[in-house]
């Protein structure tokens, strides 16, 4: 078990052209599992009969110490009053991702639609934002569709309470299905998912939080039938319009890959630059009208909208199997794509430390019963070598060696350290295993042990 801390600062500029429709489109708990370290900048207008929002992130980095990327997501609210009625309107859109919601609000009922597609596992929900993926399925991607609907109910004051499923397909898989129960209010929130992969439960997701004046809390837990599961509780405290902070412990669980038997403590900080425009917008919405049966109906709807996605995100990330896991058979070139970012990700990490110490750095990458890549933890060899000891001491009982890593150091004119030496391919060789390099000057290659064949696959960190 390992401790990892982390400090995040970060500095947001966000500006907003406000009305009191906007509290219909957001509630705080829509977002609430948002990576800190994303900006915003929001534009809102509204009338009487129609409100609309408009809002992009730039996610900097997830959360994950093992998954980095960086991702723009563009979303849109609105909604329109038809007298006795409200319908609502919701689109996120990614590169890698885009989804749509309707809703319409008979009085204390509500109907809801939903329908996404992206790539490998859902990104632009909030929900499981930061989770890393590698720790349920070590990055066996699909190109994947989900469609739903779902029934609200308004109870008690301000209180909405949904029902609902959501269908996931992904080429080659078993058909995933996520149905939920969701209950949330101004100051309490709660959600149960139960996820199936084809006839068999597959996991279940638990949500829960309350907000007591400045400070929310959460808890939110994802586990799997394969002993699989991450367990998380934040803090939230927001001190003033300017400042933000949040307190993250999570407990990461795998019991095929022991690297993702961690416990994570996190802190961020967060400071809004444009505090004077924020500040506009807190008077203008801060009091209460007559108009607040409306506001507060709509924020029913919002946060209706966007469950769908976020339901979807859990049946992806907790059943998203490997070929151990389903009946149908994956892409082998999926197989081949999870172990070479497996290679990109362990040497995004040590490249650079390599480099820094002008020493070698080298490893295994392995696969896991359940399909899953991992990577063994690198030996730090000398300038110009590193000896890796033989796979049976170094990678997990019950998993299969795939691949070796290594780093070759920093720039040294002695050596022609942007290539592969003969040493390091007949290495290969002998153990009937494919070889990665990270170079001093950040080339990603790659030695296909099968093909005998050298190919660079990009660029990491160095």
């Amino acid at each position: 078990m390992k401790i990892n801390t982390q400090l995040i600062c970060v500095a947001v500029f966000s500006g907003l052209i406000a009305s009191q429709s906007s509290v219909a489109a957001n509630n705080g708990f829509s977002d609430y599992w948002l990576t800190p370290s994303s900006q915003k900048i929001q534009n809102t207008s509204g009338s009487d009969k129609l409100s609309v929002t408009t809002q992009w992130v730039r996610k900097i980095s997830d959360r994950s110490d093992h998954l980095l990327f960086r991702d723009e997501v563009i979303s849109g609210y609105a909604a329109t009053n038809l007298g006795s009625s409200l319908m609502a309107f919701s689109t996120t859109y990614s590169e890698s991702e885009k989804n749509a919601a309707m809703g319409i609000d008979l009085g204390k009922l509500s109907l809801y639609v939903n329908v996404g597609s992206g790539e490998s596992y859902a990104r632009n929900t909030s929900d499981y934002s930061g989770m890393d993926p590698y720790a349920y399925h070590g990055g066996n991607f699909s190109d994947f569709s989900y469609s739903g609907a779902a029934l609200g109910l308004d109870v008690g004051r301000n209180g909405h309470m949904q029902f609902g499923q959501v269908t996931v397909e992904a080429d080659r898989l078993e058909t995933r299905r996520s149905s939920y129960l969701d209950f949330s209010n101004e100051y309490i929130y709660a959600r149960y998912t139960h996820v199936e992969r084809g006839e068999d439960t597959a996991g279940y997701g638990i949500e829960a939080g309350m907000r007591v004046g400045r400070l929310d809390v959460g808890y939110q837990e994802l586990s799997t039938r394969t002993d699989v599961s991450t367990r998380r509780i934040r803090f939230n405290w927001n001190k003033s319009i300017r400042d933000r902070y949040w307190l993250d412990l999570s407990i990461h669980k795998n019991a095929l890959v022991n690297e993702y038997t961690d416990t994570v403590v996190m802190f961020s900080w967060q400071r809004t630059l444009g505090v004077r425009q924020l500040i506009n917008y807190a008077t203008d919405i801060g009091g209460e009208t007559a108009g607040e049966a409306e506001d507060n109906r709509g924020i029913g709807m919002g946060r209706g909208l966007m469950i769908g996605a976020g339901v979807a995100a859990a049946a992806l990330v907790a059943s998203s199997g490997s070929r151990a896991q389903d009946t149908t058979e994956r892409v082998v070139v999926n197989e081949k794509e999870a172990q070479h970012t497996a290679a990109r990700t362990v040497l995004n990490v040590f490249n650079p430390q390599s480099v820094t110490i002008n020493r070698e750095y080298g490893g295994y990458i392995y696969q896991a019963a359940d399909g899953s890549y991992a990577w063994t933890e690198p030996v730090i060899g000398e300038v110009a070598r590193v000896s890796i000891p033989a796979p049976r001491f170094l990678i997990p009982e019950g998993t299969t060696r795939r691949a070796t890593y290594h780093t070759h150091a920093g720039p040294d004119p002695r050596y022609d350290n942007e290539n592969f030496s003969n040493t390091d391919l007949e290495g290969g060789r002998s153990l009937g295993i494919d070889v990665y390099l990270g170079t001093p000057a950040g080339a990603f290659k790659y030695f296909d042990v099968v093909a005998d064949q050298v190919s660079t696959l990009g660029t990491i960190n160095h």
